[in-house]
């Protein structure tokens, strides 16, 4: 799939050097806005690009820039999978005694930021007590006494939240996700709290395309950044001619259904890539 992104990224700027120009190029990027500002434009590909990505560093690809911003949780998962597994293993005792450290330097990170070292640490501490809880709930159901205590328990901190820090911080709660910080810790609580209450209680039995897309979250990770970084060109053009939220809710729309019809390109292609390496196995074993 990567691959895929670097090309496409390449194809269009040789598309637009061809038929157009430079500076049409660069008119074109200037609706990402200043953040997503183009790196690299040549008939060059970016290769350099590649191997960032598949070394987890994740530089923006012009053409798609909110594609890298999609991938973000890659590297977090993989840190975890390596932490989490060897904690699992090696200290099955002791989980709780981790659980608590790693809320302890989520905690202290936040109340005291000098204290936080650059890198992965923050976004580990918090997931890593996420991925840890979910361990100690497996085969287990929240009382139902508890449920409505744990929703007012919810409750409460959001009110405190929105007095704290204004009713601004509503748009501002992507901003506070990288590293998690207190607002987008105390906003992801509700979907926590739901998740855990409705675990080993919801059964599904049927195939949907809510499961469709949980089995393949990857696939539409990476076609939402495809998506996303497309309906900025919408944006730009239908922004100031209706209400904001009649707009959020067209993009949103358009976002999804383009989402939805990426994804299972990406699939296909992710398949066909897997039966070449299978292929390349099977020559070079012989």
């Amino acid at each position: 799939m990567l691959p895929c992104c670097l090309f496409a990224d390449y194809f269009f700027k040789v598309f637009g050097l061809s038929f157009f120009s430079a500076e049409w190029l660069q008119h074109f990027y200037s609706t990402f806005g200043s953040k997503y500002a183009a790196t690299a434009i040549s008939t060059e590909p970016q290769w350099q690009n590649l191997g960032n990505w598949y070394l987890h560093q994740y530089t923006n690809a012009d053409t798609f820039p909110v594609v890298m911003g999609s991938f973000w949780y890659l590297k977090v998962y993989f840190i975890l999978t390596v932490f989490g597994v060897l904690i699992l293993r090696f200290f099955p005792k002791h989980i709780n005694w981790f659980i608590a450290i790693c809320v302890i330097l989520t905690l202290l990170f936040n109340f005291f930021p000098f204290y936080y070292p650059s890198g992965q640490v923050g976004y580990v501490s918090f997931y890593l007590a996420v991925f840890l809880i979910g361990n100690r709930m497996k085969g287990k159901k929240i009382s139902p006494g508890m449920i409505p205590l744990l929703y007012l328990a919810v409750g409460v901190l959001l009110m405190v939240m929105f007095w704290f820090y204004g009713n601004d911080i509503f748009y501002k709660i992507n901003r506070n996700k990288f590293p998690p910080k207190i607002p987008y810790i105390i906003w992801t609580l509700f979907s926590l709290v739901t998740l855990f209450t409705l675990y080993n209680r919801l059964k599904i039995t049927k195939e949907n395309f809510i499961t469709y897309i949980g089995k393949n979250a990857i696939f539409f990770y990476f076609a939402q950044g495809i998506s996303s970084s497309l309906v900025y060109c919408i944006v730009v053009s239908i922004n100031g001619k209706m209400p904001w939220w009649i707009m959020m809710v067209i993009i949103y729309g358009i976002n999804i259904i383009l989402a939805s019809l990426i994804a299972p390109l990406l699939k296909k292609a992710d398949a066909e890539g897997w039966k070449i390496l299978e292929f390349l196995r099977k020559k070079t074993a012989a």
